[in-house]
């Protein structure tokens, strides 16, 4: 494990209260694993997204008051149908819904160096096509998790998935649109 990695699994136990043990944490490779790994020590089988249907519902209630969407939207439903990305869009919602919503990672083309240091250092790879209103209430979620979670207590591993995105995107800089629980700490994330 690299200092990086080791830095990171530290956040995680001490937000956590929990210990884990060097054998476990050298298998850990992705962010679902982390959160199997984190909840099998607290103890934690509920998978409930109560939290996430919270955030769901006061967006929803949000696009209809800014005249966004009329009609029923599901957890599917991708974000650019609704909106086209502006920071003025998200500064509207954040206003409707009273939450943080962290602006979309655009990556630049740069130039000829900037596109050589990309290859090698992590750049964002979300796309903002592909954003489901279900990954965006993730993001929300995360975004405001101090406000939302009880650190000692998380209800379900979704909420340990949601502190764990925070954590890592604090410790990292990696973006919360990127962080997904299938994604690699090493491959995905350059954190070995």
């Amino acid at each position: 494990m690299s200092l990086d990695s080791v830095e990171l699994l530290v956040s995680f136990e001490n937000y956590f209260g929990i210990s884990i043990p060097d054998q476990e944490a050298e298998k850990i490779g992705t962010v679902d694993e982390m959160t199997r790994s984190v909840c099998h020590h607290l103890g934690i089988s509920s998978s409930h997204t109560t939290l996430r249907d919270d955030v769901f519902a006061l967006l929803k209630k949000a696009m209809q008051q800014a005249g966004i969407s009329d009609r029923n939207v599901t957890f599917n439903d991708h974000v650019k149908d609704f909106f086209s990305y502006t920071p003025e869009t998200w500064q509207q919602l954040e206003q409707e819904t009273g939450l943080t919503i962290p602006e979309f990672p655009i990556a630049k083309q740069g130039t000829y160096i900037e596109r050589i240091i990309s290859r090698i250092a992590w750049t964002p790879q979300a796309d903002y096509d592909a954003l489901t209103l279900s990954d965006f209430c993730d993001v929300i979620c995360a975004a405001n998790y101090q406000k939302f979670l009880n650190a000692k207590h998380p209800g379900s591993s979704y909420e340990v998935y949601i502190a764990i995105m925070a954590i890592m995107e604090d410790k990292t800089g990696v973006s919360l649109y990127d962080i997904k629980p299938h994604k690699s700490f090493t491959a995905d994330f350059g954190i070995d």
